[in-house]
This record gives C-alpha cells, structure tokens and sequence, in this order.
C-alpha cells in the first residue's frame, strides 16, 4: 500500500509544478505573417514575450519582395482592437533592403504582446505591409 501512497503523492507533486510553471510561465511567443497591401511584400514577424521588464518583446522579421537597395520604417501599431496599421505608431528602427530585395531585423520594446496591435512597414510615408498582431 505504501508504494502506490508515494507514486501517487509524487504524481499529485509532479501535476502541481506543472500546472503551476505554465500559468507562471512569461514567455509567450507569436508568428504572424505581413499583409502584402498590394505591394508584392512578403514575411513574417515573430514577437517573443519575456519575462524582463525592460525588454517585454523582442521582434525578428524576415521580409522578401522589397525594392532593392531601399529603406523603410518598421513601426509599432498600439491599439490592438484597431485594423492592421491603424491607430498611433511608434517607430521601432529603419532598414535598408538589400540588392535582392530582403531584409530581416531584429528590435525589442518595453510593450507586451497585448499592447502591440500590429507591425507595420513604411516606405516613403507609405504603409506597404503589415502583419496583425493577436497573441495566443
């Protein structure tokens, strides 16, 4: 009797820190794909959330079909009840595509995912991909 007393207690023990490392886990993590708006832009933008206070979100996008040699703005949409690349924006970083028109990019904030609405690409003054935000 006193072996399944144990295996059960240390079963019950090995549920609890699960279930308690995954409500207490920060690291959330989210791809989502940019919008094209007509453009011939394509990618994805990965947001991971961590735990840090300082650094909430770090981004990673990996963007193809851009104009050569060009620079653009990344820029952050705050409102997430807003259509794609609607609302305030906050610039993240410029970038420059290269010959064969790629770029891929790393930034971090201080927002979390819930905060973020989307991810928006700006050339000239003009919205030319964006990719929804919308944490899982």
């Amino acid at each position: 009797m006193r072996p399944l007393l144990a295996a059960t207690v240390l079963l019950a023990a090995g549920l609890v820190a699960s279930v308690a490392m995954a409500f207490h886990d920060p690291d959330l993590k989210v791809t989502v794909p940019f919008e094209t708006l007509g453009t011939g832009i394509a990618g994805d933008v990965t947001l991971h959330q961590y735990g840090d206070p300082d650094i909430r979100v770090q981004l990673h996008a990996n963007l193809k079909g851009l104009e050569p040699n060009a620079q653009y703005a990344a820029v952050i949409f705050g409102d997430p009840n807003e259509t794609c690349g609607a609302g305030t924006s906050t610039q993240i970083l410029t970038f420059t595509a290269n010959p064969a028109g790629l770029a891929t990019w790393n930034a971090k904030t201080s927002l979390t995912l819930a905060q973020i609405g989307s991810i928006g690409i700006i050339q000239g003054g003009t919205l030319v991909a964006c990719a929804a935000v919308v944490p899982q």
